[in-house]
């Protein structure tokens, strides 16, 4: 059987998805300078890691765990593209006066790196 490429994954997708809104909705506030809350930002970036953690919930025992662990895979590669774009679109809250939500961004995706690994198991 062959494997499919990972951003082809659904994993990858749910994983992506949310942030890379996220990223769109920050370029869109420093460049046309319009106002996001902050909240909105907050609550929109984790929902990709929660579709993850229900995911790991509806295994059931004695099932196909391949799919899962495709799944899982697909996740795991995601949260490295989501660190680079956290790492591009860190700097873009500075310009209007919020550092700290680029730099929360970040810190959010580091934390993110270990569970797809750590649902899987």
């Amino acid at each position: 059987m062959q494997d499919k490429p990972v951003f082809r994954n659904p994993g990858f997708a749910c994983v992506t998805v949310p942030p890379i809104i996220v990223f769109l909705l920050e370029t869109l506030e420093a460049t046309i300078r319009i106002t996001i809350p902050v909240p909105l930002l907050a609550g929109i970036f984790p929902l990709g890691m929660l579709v993850l953690v229900a995911y790991s919930l509806t295994y059931k025992e004695g099932s196909a765990i391949e799919h899962y662990l495709g799944f899982a895979r697909g996740a795991q590669s995601a949260t490295f593209l989501v660190i680079f774009g956290s790492a591009v679109v860190v700097f873009l809250p500075i310009f209007y006066g919020e550092p700290w939500v680029g730099l929360s961004l970040v810190f959010i995706s580091l934390g993110s790196i270990l569970l797809p690994g750590l649902s899987a198991a």
